[in-house]
């Protein structure tokens, strides 16, 4: 039981990272205000943009992200059918208790096989992390000089 609930909480790290909520996201929205999506990369793409170029950018970004989401899910999917079937090679109908452990089995391993060819590529893009440019978004160097200027009082 230990091994699901730590698999659990670094899955939830992980999709925590990935989808910060309101609060985490409102250090990034005052670059952008106009904005109200929770998404940081969101925020920061948008941010990045000429105001010209942001709807452009964000269509393009939404079209992206849901192209690879339906390739992962069609993916993910095949691999385990295919999987799951050739780990049941005489099996037609549940009549039997013990055709139903044979059943569970081959959907572990169809879920297993997703699982291995999954985690390199969450690995190739953890290690793409690193070769993303530090980029200062647009008006950092404005607010940097705004907050070492001493307050005025009249």
């Amino acid at each position: 039981m230990w091994a699901e609930v730590l698999t659990l909480i670094i899955e939830g790290i992980g999709i925590g990272f990935v989808h910060q909520p309101g609060r985490l996201a409102t250090t990034c929205v005052h670059l952008c205000q106009h904005c109200t999506n929770n998404d940081i990369a969101l925020v920061a793409l948008q941010a990045l943009c000429k105001p010209q170029d942001r709807a452009v950018a964000t269509s393009t970004r939404n079209l992206m992200r849901m192209l690879g989401a339906v390739t992962g899910l069609a993916v993910s999917t095949a691999v385990q059918y295919a999987v799951t079937n050739s780990a049941l090679p005489g099996v037609t109908e549940l009549s039997d208790p013990e055709e139903a452990d044979v059943l569970a089995e081959a959907k572990m391993k169809g879920i297993r096989a997703v699982f291995v060819i999954m985690v390199p590529l969450i690995a190739m893009c953890g290690f793409s992390c690193f070769f993303v440019p530090n980029t200062p978004l647009l008006g950092d160097e404005r607010q940097a000089v705004e907050r070492e200027a001493p307050v005025r009082r009249e």
